[in-house]
């Protein structure tokens, strides 16, 4: 019976095709047990190589924060404008004023801003879950800038019906805000 051998046994063709010639430094062809040898070494240099390239690609596919695979980031990304409010504890609506103009930006890495009248008033990161059939969207480390509030930042529902965000206010006052996505 053949001793044990460790290493990849890989057929000798193949190793034919790996060195230049086929033969050893002497000029001989390659003994099998010496081919399987060198093979073994050889695969072991391939396979840590592989696993060195395949590594970074599997660690940048990792975030804190919601990625372009997730459907509730792509979903909310990009920057809509505030067209309305309404609801609160005594229901009513709140409209923009005359010719002031609000965009609010979901990036695909996470970030927030809201700009008013082209003078940004509020930045924040943000976050996606899944709550049932919907996504939830969560706020975090706001920045309020030129004394406008921060506090509103509660989580919120997230509903997209094409060109339409609505965002609904989960606790607070429950105000359902509607903005119209920017084109």
């Amino acid at each position: 019976m053949a001793p044990h051998r460790k290493g990849f046994a890989i057929p000798v063709f193949l190793l034919l095709a790996i060195s230049e010639d086929g033969c050893s430094d002497s000029g001989r062809p390659l003994d099998p047990g010496v081919a399987m040898i060198q093979s073994s070494s050889l695969l072991k240099r391939w396979y840590f190589l592989g696993w060195l390239l395949i590594l970074p690609v599997l660690g940048a596919g990792c975030s804190d924060f919601g990625t372009s695979l997730d459907p509730g980031v792509t979903l909310i990304s990009g920057s809509w404008v505030w067209q309305r409010s309404e609801g609160g504890f005594f229901p009513n609506i709140i409209l923009p004023p005359e010719g002031s103009i609000t965009i609010d930006t979901f990036t695909l890495h996470g970030s927030y801003t809201r700009v008013v009248d082209g003078v940004l008033v509020l930045s924040a990161r943000y976050t996606m879950k899944t709550q049932g059939p919907y996504f939830m969207v969560t706020y975090s480390d706001a920045h309020s800038r030129d004394g406008y509030p921060g506090f509103h930042l509660f989580d919120q529902l997230v509903v997209v019906e094409g060109d339409t965000l609505r965002l609904s206010d989960y606790g607070a006052d429950l105000y359902r805000h509607t903005y119209a996505r920017v084109r």
